[in-house]
């Protein structure tokens, strides 16, 4: 459930006349197939017609953009047949989406042949300054600094797209400065109905299980100071802990790690889905990995399944010696030092010959490592599943990857979308942040966002490189 208000709608910016850049387009395809109650980003989109050869050269990638240009052609070969062509000697094909906006297909004049060659960034500029020659509100939509960069130098407006990526919390103060007390409310009934959280706080919109954290002067930042949204009301998290006798040491260090433990613990019928995001050192394996085997042990999913990074969904996996469970175990270094260091706290023997012993026997009793190449087809039932380094995954991959959840399983997604290596993905089109985004407000999923800088625990070094190179 999500909060609405029509306020928010009149007050987001939107343009006449708006060009997209074609990374917009191969980054979000449906904006060209919209719902009837989908808002308008623009009145009209103009969009050259050179975009269509580009979609063809992309079409045959292995990649998020081979994958969106064949949804692309589809969708434009659909709205080109049910809509017309004007008159004239370079004639624009004009459509009709289902929110009333208009599509108008361009000519973009060239001056010879080599200009043919361009980049679709030199098309839209293009169009761009031939329209602004005709109405006032005409801007480049895009998420490319390149093209950013191009149309500002030509005067031409700018839309940013998607400029932010949620999150999964918010944090507000119990009370405001106009004197508007919550308090009350939540001190004595546990509780904050929507009616008082849309008075206190009208311009804030909350999607079903986001965490609230509630800043109060002068007091510790404690469990009672976390709530979530439960889709009618801002409640208490269960604030679940580890307790069985091997972990219950092991404890969240941050209000972010209280967050996650509380969806990690949660029984995997009521939060299947976890989505952590985070910078290094903030502790998403260790508490993962801690949650996952205390409940390995009592009996909740049979075994807990890893998925790191190494060859992509639909790529080789390599040449690396031994079966497949060997080569990827290779590769999950992250798995491995963060299992150690929650034996060690535990272990009798903490030796180094004594921890790789513990360290081996843990991970050949309770873990199956699975390369991503091998996990189309799949249905994974009764497990505690791990897929790291989500952030370089592309949009095609994540949906298809996220869909091998069985029954009784438990899907927990971990990256870090400032450290993505995939040149083709960005902060907001990598798959972390793409099913974040999409999966917003769902009653089966559960989003967990580090602080960049305060909630780093690796150490006093690491919290001051995150401090300093952010």
């Amino acid at each position: 459930m999500v909060i609405s208000n029509p306020r928010r709608e009149e007050s987001s910016r939107h343009h006449d006349y708006i060009v997209p850049g074609l990374d917009m387009l191969i980054g979000d395809p449906n904006v060209l197939c919209p719902g009837s109650n989908t808002p308008q980003k623009a009145k009209t989109f103009c969009i050259p017609k050179i975009y269509i050869r580009r979609l063809s050269d992309f079409y045959d990638e292995l990649s998020t953009r081979g994958e969106a240009s064949k949804e692309l052609l589809t969708i434009i070969s659909d709205l080109l047949e049910q809509g017309s062509a004007s008159t004239g000697t370079n004639p624009v094909y004009i459509c009709h989406l289902k929110n009333d906006t208009k599509v108008e297909f361009h000519d973009v004049s060239v001056h010879d042949k080599e200009s043919l060659l361009h980049s679709s960034k030199s098309h839209a500029i293009r169009l761009a300054k031939h329209l602004a020659r005709k109405y006032r509100d005409v801007a480049i939509m895009t998420g490319s600094d390149k093209l950013s960069v191009a149309a500002a130098l030509e005067g031409i407006d700018v839309a940013h797209i998607n400029p932010k990526v949620y999150t999964g919390r918010v944090r507000v103060p119990l009370y405001n400065e106009a004197g508007l007390d919550l308090t009350s409310a939540w001190w004595s009934n546990q509780r904050i109905t929507l009616a008082e959280w849309m008075n206190a706080f009208p311009e804030i919109f909350l999607q079903t299980n986001q965490y609230v954290e509630f800043i109060v002067d002068e007091c510790e930042q404690d469990r009672r100071l976390i709530g979530y949204f439960n889709g009618s009301e801002i409640v208490p998290i269960k604030y679940r802990q580890l307790t069985r006798p091997d972990y219950r040491n092991i404890k969240p260090k941050t209000i972010g790690q209280q967050m996650l433990f509380d969806a990690l613990l949660a029984p995997p019928e009521e939060i299947p889905i976890v989505i952590v995001s985070g910078i290094f050192g903030t502790g998403k394996t260790f508490a993962t990995l801690a949650c996952g085997l205390e409940q390995i042990e009592a009996g909740i999913y049979e075994k807990i399944f890893v998925c790191p990074r190494d060859a992509a969904l639909g790529q080789e996996i390599g040449f690396l010696p031994g079966n497949e469970t060997e080569k990827t175990r290779a590769k999950a270094h992250p798995i491995e030092d963060n299992l150690r260091a929650i034996l060690r706290l535990h272990k009798q023997d903490k030796s180094p010959q004594g921890l790789d012993l513990s360290v081996d026997n843990c991970l050949n009793n309770y873990f199956q490592f699975t390369p991503m190449i091998n996990m189309g087809g799949r249905s994974i039932a009764n497990s505690f599943i791990i897929f790291d380094e989500f952030q370089d995954t592309e949009r095609h991959q994540a949906k298809a990857l996220l869909s091998r959840i069985g029954d009784h399983s438990k899907v927990v997604i971990m990256g870090d979308p400032t450290q993505i290596t995939n040149p083709h993905l960005n902060r907001t089109s990598n798959g972390l942040s793409y099913i974040a985004s999409k999966l917003a407000g769902s009653p089966l999923v559960s989003v967990i966002t580090f602080d960049d800088t305060t909630e780093v625990v690796r150490s006093r070094a690491a919290q001051a490189i995150a401090e300093l190179l952010r």
